[in-house]
């Protein structure tokens, strides 16, 4: 297999699983190197584990197979190119006595912040030629995928975080719609949105300046991070936009109204201080108005529809914000009133 025909065949794992793409991989490093068997290992503390095997069949009986850290595998960790080891070694080999391999051959691999290897051996066969070569194309072609596929990852983390909060945000809640959706259609497991939006935002921005706002909308986010962790981790909380925040959790109406009381009793107790330009710390309430919404079950043709149109799902969650919105300002209006009673 020629190095194209190899790139090739590595770009398209990038819209695999995880365990699709190292079985691609392992299948291209069989393919290549004319060998039958085939594994990779993990590293997990002082030991190696096998996470995937070919031949298919021999995966049930080999994953799980621990072997030890040795000397030489520490050292093909650190030049990071693929070493050939022949059946010359010490016959006592812990290695060869675990795999029962007249020789293997090994790829290193860097995962992230930490290492693997790709063990290549055939029981019965010599040394095949040229395997040399063929080994150092695939070393360089796999650490690129497994790199790109790190790189990657990381990209779309940050595409999907706030800058300012630290926060999932808008693009992240869009992402996660269709699968509340679904659990909805097949599952009948309802959700709810609740929107949330700091109180005073903009005169605390007129009075003291921007950089004051961020340092609120920065406090709050953490508080509310925070708070919600206690409360109920499997919710999310998004920074939506501005001062505005949703919370997407699954759960019936008294979940929701659960959380808010919740929300509402602890997040009130709680201050965030302010760091003035000339050094002055002033302290703020978590004020803030929430209103949610619920889910409406949606059942066959229907839940069939919305699930595979992206703008029927859109529409979806629109309305699910607006009836939100709608709850929010009830509660804006509550607070007002009992501000003003407060004062006369």
């Amino acid at each position: 297999m020629r190095a194209l025909e190899l790139l090739n065949e590595v770009t398209k794992l990038f819209n695999n699983s995880p365990y699709d793409q190292i079985y691609s991989i392992l299948n291209i490093t069989s393919a290549t190197t004319g060998c039958s068997k085939v594994r990779f290992y993990i590293r997990e503390g002082k030991e190696y584990i096998c996470y995937a095997a070919l031949p298919k069949e021999d995966e049930e009986k080999l994953l799980g197979l621990h072997i030890p850290e040795l000397t030489y595998i520490k050292t093909i960790n650190k030049v990071k190119r693929p070493v050939i080891i022949d059946s010359n070694f010490d016959d006592n080999d812990k290695v060869k006595d675990l795999l029962n391999q007249k020789w293997f051959a090994l790829i290193p691999v860097r995962i992230g912040d930490g290492d693997g290897f790709i063990s290549i051996d055939n029981p019965e066969g010599d040394l095949p030629e040229g395997l040399e070569e063929r080994l150092k194309v695939l070393n360089r072609l796999v650490n690129e995928c497994f790199y790109n596929a790190e790189a990657k990852k990381v990209l779309h983390q940050i595409s999907i975080t706030d800058r300012l909060t630290g926060l999932y945000n808008r693009v992240y809640l869009d992402e996660m719609f269709p699968e509340y959706l679904n659990d909805l259609s097949n599952k009948n497991e309802s959700f709810y949105l609740a929107l949330l939006d700091i109180n005073g935002l903009k005169k605390i921005n007129d009075t003291y300046g921007h950089n004051a706002g961020d340092q609120l909308l920065t406090g709050f986010s953490t508080a509310l991070k925070h708070t919600l962790h206690s409360i109920d981790r499997d919710s999310i909380a998004v920074r939506f936009g501005g001062d505005e925040f949703v919370i997407i959790g699954k759960g019936t109406k008294e979940d929701a109204e659960n959380l808010i009381i919740s929300l509402k009793t602890k997040l009130s107790k709680r201050n965030t201080y302010i760091n003035l330009d000339n050094n002055y710390l002033i302290s703020l309430p978590l004020n803030f108005s929430i209103g949610y919404s619920m889910s409406v079950s949606v059942r066959g043709l229907e839940s069939k529809r919305i699930l595979n149109d992206e703008r029927l799902r859109r529409d979806y969650m629109i309305k699910m914000l607006v009836q939100a919105d709608k709850d929010m300002y009830e509660d804006k209006r509550k607070d007002q009133n009992v501000l003003k009673t407060s004062h006369r």
